[in-house]
């Protein structure tokens, strides 16, 4: 018993000391690996991509905790766990690792809900928006104007138009020569967000996938 509880408490830095000898593969992957907090408690492993920073933090207790960000803070990833088996730590860094590789890979798709004025069509993206980071969904909901569709602002992947406009649709798809749908006029004037986002879900899968 006690030479288990001698050799756990090896463990925090054992697993420091093999996540970093792995330096290279984190360069051939075009990470930016650092230690960017180290104490006699904690140390903190950084790894910089150009879309998302992952973080590894140790803790002198065993506990590790596992986090990925974009890089305007948002969170994509949570795990903590007890360093209870050093193999154990190592699989949870390679899933981490290959989690971390694919957010950074992921398309972000910008999705514009537009309306005469635009004032409406924001209640309705800041909804969607709040759906969309809840459920980790790689959507960026863009609220326009008819005026910022002209101006030409804003860039987009598809384009979805208020039940009031939506005689414009044609128009639209020849101009902009990308995705453009009207919204569901019950949808809209229920505020049906949930309906709205899996429209939004359905028609990136067929446009995308």
């Amino acid at each position: 018993m006690i030479f288990q509880e001698f050799y756990q408490s090896l463990y925090p830095i054992l697993f420091y000391q093999w996540i970093s000898l792995n330096r290279s593969t984190y360069k051939k992957d075009k990470i930016i690996f650092e230690t960017s907090f180290s104490n006699s408690s904690t140390r903190i492993l950084t790894f910089q991509m150009e879309n998302v920073i992952g973080k590894i933090t140790i803790w002198e207790n065993g506990i590790v905790e596992e986090e990925i960000q974009e890089n305007n803070g948002k969170q994509l990833f949570y795990l903590h766990y007890y360093l209870a088996e050093l193999s154990y730590g190592c699989e949870l860094f390679e899933e981490f690792y290959k989690i971390l590789l694919n957010h950074n890979k992921q398309k972000i798709y910008q999705i514009a809900l537009c309306c005469t004025g635009g004032l409406s069509s924001a209640v309705f993206a800041d909804e969607i928006q709040q759906a969309c980071q809840m459920s980790h969904l790689p959507i960026m909901i863009l609220s326009l104007s008819l005026d910022d569709l002209k101006e030409n602002k804003f860039p987009f992947d598809a384009l979805y138009l208020a039940p009031q406009i939506a005689h414009l649709e044609t128009r639209l798809l020849n101009h902009f020569h990308k995705p453009v749908y009207c919204i569901d006029f019950t949808d809209y004037a229920t505020k049906n967000f949930h309906a709205i986002l899996q429209n939004i879900k359905q028609n990136l899968k067929e446009e995308w996938s």
